[in-house]
């Protein structure tokens, strides 16, 4: 069993040191693969560092400039704002002056319509009655000529008539 132990002592040594051979390779190459990333990061670093830069200081010249122009915005919305109101106002305002001024236009026209209407009724009145008078007088005239005329005719055929009669009568005798 002696035997037994020694090999099996040795072939534990064996596996100890090839152990030991595997593990002294892999730190080997891991250590070389440590190096080649670091110069890999190292060269990495040294591109993409000034690029961060240049994008730090354009997120700052953006930041502030959107800040400003934020800022810018907010006024020009607020004056936008103010201004639609006012013009809101405004409009109403007028609106409501304009719906005054056409009601007050309605009313003025009313009136004057009533106005014209009443002068042209007196005016009526006033030029039938002398019409109606004149016309009156006119027909009164014309009556009394007619009759006058029927009167002269009436005499003239009386006068004619009076010798025929006359005769008429003295034969009658």
């Amino acid at each position: 069993m002696d035997n037994w132990l020694i090999v099996f002592v040795g072939l534990t040594a064996a596996a100890v040191v090839v152990q030991s051979i595997v593990l002294t390779a892999t730190y080997l190459r891991l250590r070389r693969i440590d190096n080649e990333l670091a110069a890999l990061r190292q060269r990495f670093n040294d591109r993409v560092d000034p690029l961060l830069d240049r994008l730090d200081d354009i997120l700052r010249t953006v930041q502030g400039g959107t800040h400003r122009i934020l800022g810018d915005v907010a006024a020009i919305l607020g004056t936008a704002r103010t201004q639609a109101e006012k013009l809101d106002r405004l409009t109403d305002d007028m609106a409501d002056r304009t719906r005054a001024q056409i009601i007050r236009l309605d009313e003025l026209l009313a009136r004057a319509l009533a106005t014209v209407e009443t002068t042209g009724e007196k005016i009526e009145q006033s030029l039938a009655t002398p019409v109606r008078e004149v016309a009156a007088v006119v027909a009164g005239i014309k009556t009394a000529l007619a009759v006058l005329g029927e009167r002269r005719r009436a005499g003239r055929a009386e006068q004619d008539s009076l010798p025929e009669a006359m005769a008429d009568e003295e034969l009658f005798i």
